[in-house]
């Protein structure tokens, strides 16, 4: 069954529930991720009425699309997809919002226990645990044979490169904490979210760090791509226009 909070009375998206057919223990694990990411997000994004959820769920949006993305790379790169589908949605575990220390390691930990509890085929686990474990080293040395790892960190790479971390980080921008602290925040001069204010934060996010070729798959380094370009088109149009509303003014 579909985990539900107390307070939702709004579906989750309709990809939270694909795959889990046939696979119980697929829908134990998103129940109990959604759980824990949900109760993370109600201390940042407050529920806006009763009985509804918190108004965005960061950590739950990126593994959605975690799992996206690894499931596009795996129709090219054969893998196991329990395995995969096991570690995309256990990776974050320890990091249910934006902190988590050692939460790799925490999650493979976690994952060795919680797997078995829930009846996954134990002489997978061990891969599961080992994905999990690499999903964030910095360099690109995962071992060739560990095809899940290396579609998992590609997967979970990807997933911030192009429009979709746009919105993720305007949105992550909105949290309540953030927003009472805007008469004393500097990069926010006037007191007011505004797209003048806002456009230096989000020239940051102009793809520098991410090559397309910094993946171990072409097929996630043609996503890559194609989403550098989207972005880099994106925030070139809003640079213009922002610096037009200068000259207005």
């Amino acid at each position: 069954m579909t985990y539900v909070p107390e307070r939702a009375n709004l579906p989750l998206p309709p990809s939270f529930t694909r795959h889990a057919a046939g696979r119980p223990w697929l829908s134990a694990l998103k129940d109990h991720i959604a759980a824990t990411t949900m109760e993370a997000a109600a201390d940042i994004w407050k529920p806006l009425g009763e009985n509804q959820k918190p108004y965005y769920n960061y950590r739950l949006e990126h593994i959605l699309q975690v799992e996206r993305d690894a499931l596009t790379i795996s129709n090219v790169e054969r893998c196991d997809i329990d395995v995969l589908l096991a570690a995309v949605w256990a990776h974050d575990r320890y990091q249910p919002q934006f902190n988590g220390e050692n939460h790799a390691e925490r999650a493979a930990l976690w994952a060795k226990d919680y797997l078995k509890f829930i009846r996954f085929p134990e002489n997978r686990i061990p891969a599961v645990c080992q994905a999990i474990r690499m999903h964030n080293v910095k360099s690109m040395d995962i071992p060739e044979d560990m095809r899940e790892a290396r579609i998992l960190w590609d997967a979970d790479h990807v997933s911030r490169v192009g429009p979709a971390d746009i919105i993720n980080y305007v949105l992550c921008h909105s949290a309540e904490d953030f927003l009472a602290d805007l008469p004393n925040n500097p990069q926010f001069p006037s007191g007011a979210v505004t797209v003048h204010d806002f456009l230096p934060l989000m020239l940051e996010r102009r793809p520098q760090m991410y090559r397309a070729d910094w993946f171990y798959y072409d097929e996630t380094r043609r996503m890559a791509r194609e989403r550098i370009s989207a972005s880099r088109a994106f925030l070139d149009c809003l640079e213009k226009q922002t610096t037009c509303l200068e000259r207005q003014s």
